[in-house]
Order: structure tokens, then sequence, then C-alpha cells
């Protein structure tokens, strides 16, 4: 693993599509920053991250043979990784929202991009980013965001997580490259936050309706029981869940 550690950036995920313009990306390659000033999220949505109290950092990770339609199951060992490694420093209540966001006790902790470059119907390479909120104290304008101190009162060295999170990240995407996505899936739904639980959720129209989540298809869209007992597949632009998030 190749480590370029910059000490400020717009997007880590950007400057490594930057490398990649330029040839210069490998496999295995992190870019980690002190700050980063433009870090962004599922939908176009902003990152906010504080200089020097939050991990930031980017992966290129490539692949053969991975084909397009398993995608979402290197969305769920990132989202086990950062889980497994989270857990191992003590932080309570650890549980992925889906598709990829990492919340402790209901609050959202970390959030994960993945950017797969394509090569017909296989993933040859991907980008992942990961903003972790580590020893911030305070989220002013963000009631539903925490961070590691906040859940435990203590502080911590940002380079022990960082090695420890991108040694256990670097495991499971192994398991994605031996093709082992049982093991994976089954890790990730024992994890889904609410899962088999009656929650409020609102629609694309913005109103409202009670369903439970009983899963995730193949291609990672949300799967979730109607009060009709149907079970309908919802991607991240039509369904909004309510419940339970402080």
């Amino acid at each position: 693993m190749l480590i370029y550690k910059i000490s400020a950036t717009s997007s880590t995920n950007s400057y490594l599509k930057s490398l990649l313009k330029e040839n210069k990306l490998q496999d295995e390659l992190v870019v980690i920053t002190d700050e980063q000033t433009q870090g962004r999220g599922q939908l176009g949505t902003s990152w906010h991250s504080k200089k020097g109290k939050s991990l930031t950092f980017s992966i290129y990770k490539q692949f053969k043979g991975f084909k397009v339609a398993k995608q979402f199951y290197l969305s769920m060992a990132v989202s086990i990784a950062v889980k497994e490694t989270l857990e191992i420093f003590g932080i309570p209540e650890i549980s992925v929202k889906w598709p990829n966001d990492i919340l402790s006790a209901n609050k959202k902790l970390c959030g994960v991009l993945i950017e797969n470059l394509l090569n017909n119907t296989n993933i040859k390479g991907s980008i992942i980013g990961i903003g972790l909120n580590v020893n911030d104290s305070h989220y002013k304008d963000l009631p539903n965001a925490t961070s590691m101190k906040i859940e435990t009162q203590k502080h911590f060295d940002l380079n022990q997580i960082f090695n420890k999170l991108s040694e256990v990240l670097l495991e499971k995407m192994s398991l994605v490259e031996k093709n082992q996505f049982k093991q994976i899936e089954d890790a990730y739904l024992k994890n889904l936050y609410r899962i088999n639980q009656i929650s409020v959720f609102e629609n694309a129209q913005k109103e409202c309706f009670n369903g439970i989540i009983r899963g995730v298809s193949a291609e990672g869209k949300l799967l979730v029981e109607t009060e009709d007992e149907i079970i309908l597949p919802f991607d991240l632009k039509e369904i909004k869940l309510l419940s339970g998030l402080k």
C-alpha cells in the first residue's frame, strides 16, 4: 500500500481521479489529508470535516473479473470494515444505515463514497472515500452527526485509526476479490439499521408511509415490506428513512 499524505485538498476522491488522468494510479494507492475543503457524499451532498479532527482518505483498489452487477457487495464490504474497526476502538451501538452510512447510537459517524471505474460489464477499479468523525466535540448545525470522541469521551490518535481501518478494509476487499459474497451480505444484513422493524419512510413524492426493511436486492436497492405485505425495491432517490434518527 502506497500512501500519499497531503496537508489539504478539495476532495481525496477527486485527487485520486486527477492521478488517474495522469496515468499515476496504482493498486492500493491511498490519499489521506488533514483538511478536505469540498468533501462529497451521496447524491452530490457535502461532507463537512474539521482540520485535524476527522479522518479523511481515499483508496484506489483494482479488480479483475468483478462484475458491475455485483458492485453493491463492495459497498457492503466497506461498510462492514468501518463497523468492525469502530468496534475495536470501543465505539458503542454501531450499525449500517442503507446504503453505507455508519451510525453510532442512531447518529451519523462516518460516510462512504465509492466511485467505480468501468470496463464494459466489469469494474476495473474503485475509488473508495472515507470520512470519519473522530475528535470533534460538537456539531452546531448538524444535529444528526456524532463523533468517536462524543460517543466515548475519549481523544483518539488519527494515525492509529487509519492504520487499523486501512488494514481491515483490505481484508474485506479481498473477500470481494474471492467472490465471498454470501459472507459479506450476511454480515451487512446482520448490522443493517432498523432491519425487520416497523419504520416510517418518505417516498419521492414526499408522502410518508409505514414499512419494514427486509433486506437489500442484488442491485443494492432497499427492500421494504409495505402495509399491503408487498415487498418493494427502492433506490436512493426514491426513499428516505425517517424513523429512529436523532
